[in-house]
């Protein structure tokens, strides 16, 4: 008995699995296995035990209705994760709120689109975010789908999927958008009418060649190609081809660039990275003439001069461009085509030969970008760049003192200077002949700009018009100017982090401003002083929830919170028994006073202790 006893302890254990259930559909419904017949079941009841079988018909009390892209959604879940580890979420069991838990909402938009409406979806996305996935996707898509699946769809973005794409992608009846992004192969043909109300169309990263269908959707309007493995643009189109088309996008591909892009109704071409292209030396009459954004980068060869003869030009984007030669700055003896033209917005990156000196005499623009390349040091007569409105200049290639030109442009709004190698300090704006910020500024942003460096701009207090000031990590030093104060009552953001930053905050900033006026005249709702450990001592008051700071960074700096610090008053009154709603204090009296300067402009009516 006792050896049994052994055998019996130490004999592994035997697991017997149970067989699957198999399920079958109730006494008066059709059975249907997906996808191969899934055609013969119009409304499909989907049993709760499994995606597989559709029963249709009636007389199964615990089959549940789901819509056909609901079916649509399971049968491409089964098909694009076969092995169940990516998309576990999207089951027959899990279809009372199909769309919110399967799908993935528009977050491009301020407020977050949901694709579906009342059961039916608009805007697809079969892509690992679009579809929620825990893991990369490792089928493909089902050649087929249940019959109505999708019928609404308007914008379809397929991305993160690899192999063919099936035909029913190019026959959905509603589809407008269409974006293939990844490493799949497209058909060579496709069926009559297909793609009849597409009117975008987005490829990249695709395999093998360009169809010829690509360029045929009779309401096109918006083509982009990039990243065609082996893809060349055809040398020519059939006639009606792209005929309404008014955006191409090019970038990426082999070959050389075709006449017939040149003569296209087009109101924006963007040509980037096509290392073996170049751009024809003249164009046929009217070519282009409705052309409104120009971007070309990565050509071979010169810019030839009708690119900035085109008649309703006025956004133009040059890259590792070889620009015509240039005249001399202090010269007027610019190219002829200036004094006409409409460019608004040009933005320049790696240009060969240096900052063209035509750039300031162009009489209409208002955007300006600089990337990699030397600036103009020389003082600009006011006569250049007077409707400029936005600013920018980036890259370690930007190099030499700040010029103190970009500080006098009577119309700017937006100042941005990020990661330079340009040395220098700020100007102050109480001498504006030496260069001071006008007051039209909303904007200024410099950043790690590490060879900038010297005190803050005292007189900065003036630009009232300043909702946004983000000076981090450069080198300036010093303390953060008292007068800086008045800035909570426009500021919204302000960011001095990772800069070299000490000592305290003036008295100005705490309690006085604070008591004078109530907190809802107080815009400041970001603070960032982190990275500036030289700063000590109390942060205003006013910046803590009290007065609805929502963000407030001093993390490396020795600055803390001391909610109990009493107010401060600017002008050394007493504060016992005194508030800006009780004036009357025993032994004192109000009268007016000359307001100082960090004050003026503020809309209250301010009365100080005598």
């Amino acid at each position: 008995m006792a050896h049994k006893v052994a055998l019996h302890v130490h004999r592994p254990r035997v697991v017997h699995r149970q067989r699957p259930r198999k399920h079958r559909c109730e006494n008066g419904q059709h059975c249907c296995m997906l996808p191969a017949n899934i055609s013969n079941c119009p409304h499909p009841l989907l049993w709760p035990g499994g995606p597989l079988l559709v029963c249709t018909g009636t007389g199964a009390a615990t089959a549940t209705a789901i819509p056909p892209d609901a079916a649509a959604l399971l049968l491409l879940a089964r098909s694009l994760d076969p092995k169940g580890r990516a998309l576990p979420h999207i089951r027959p069991n899990n279809t009372r709120n199909w769309c919110k838990d399967w799908l993935s909402d528009d977050d491009t938009q301020s407020i977050p689109v949901s694709p579906c409406k009342n059961d039916t979806v608009y805007d697809l996305v079969l892509s690992p975010q679009g579809l929620r996935a825990v893991a990369p996707l490792q089928g493909t898509l089902p050649p087929t789908l249940p019959s109505g699946a999708f019928s609404y769809v308007g914008n379809l973005k397929i991305a993160g999927v690899r192999g063919p794409i099936p035909e029913w992608i190019f026959s959905l009846p509603e589809l407008d958008m269409l974006e293939l992004d990844g490493q799949v192969t497209l058909p060579s043909t496709l069926p009559h009418q297909a793609l009849d109300q597409l009117t975008s169309l987005t490829l990249s990263g695709m395999y093998g060649t360009l169809p010829q269908w690509v360029f045929m959707p009779p309401d096109l309007m918006s083509l982009s190609i990039g990243g065609v493995i082996q893809g060349t643009l055809p040398p020519s189109l059939p006639p009606g081809a792209l005929s309404i088309l008014d955006s191409l996008d090019i970038s990426d591909m082999k070959g050389a660039l075709p006449e017939w892009v040149f003569t296209l109704p087009l109101y924006r071409l963007l040509v980037k990275d096509m290392l073996q292209a170049t751009l024809p030396e003249r164009l046929p009459p009217t070519a282009l003439d409705r052309l409104e954004e120009l971007t070309l980068s990565g050509l071979k060869g010169s810019l030839p001069e009708w690119v900035f003869t085109l008649p309703a030009l006025s956004r133009l984007s040059l890259t590792g461009i070889t620009l015509p030669n240039n005249t001399r700055f202090e010269s007027r003896d610019y190219p002829s085509w200036v004094s006409g033209s409409r460019l608004q917005s040009v933005e320049l990156a790696d240009i060969k030969g240096g900052f063209p000196s035509w750039v300031p005499w162009l009489p209409r623009l208002t955007e300006l970008s600089v990337t990699n390349m030397a600036l103009l040091s020389a003082i600009v007569p006011v006569h250049h760049f007077y409707q400029l409105e936005t600013l920018a200049a980036m890259g370690r290639d930007v190099k030499g003192t700040l010029p103190r030109w970009m500080f006098t442009l009577p119309q700017l709004k937006r100042l941005s200077i990020v990661n330079t190698s340009l040395t220098g300090t700020l100007p102050e704006r109480d001498k504006p002949e030496y260069g001071g910020p006008p007051s039209s500024l909303t904007e200024i942003t410099i950043t790690s700009n590490r060879q900038l460096s010297g005190p803050l701009p005292s007189s900065w207090d003036a630009l009232t018009g300043l909702r946004r000031l983000q000076l981090h990590n450069n080198s300036f030093s010093g303390t953060v100017p008292a007068m800086w104060a008045a800035m909570s009552f426009w500021l919204k953001r302000l960011d001095l982090s990772g800069n070299r930053l000490y000592g305290t905050l003036s008295d100005l900033w705490h309690g006085a401003v604070a008591a004078i006026l109530p907190k809802q005249s107080m815009t400041l709702h970001a603070v960032n002083l982190s990275g500036n450990e030289g700063m000590h001592g109390c942060v205003p008051a006013f910046w803590e929830a009290d007065y609805d700071i929502v963000e407030l960074d001093i993390n490396a700096t020795g600055l803390k919170l001391c909610k109990d610090k009493p107010l401060l008053n600017l002008f050394n009154a007493p504060i016992p028994g005194w508030s800006p709603g009780n004036c009357s204090v025993q032994g004192y009296s109000l009268v007016p006073r000359r307001l100082p300067r960090e004050l003026n402009g503020l809309p209250h009516r301010v009365r100080l202790y005598a």
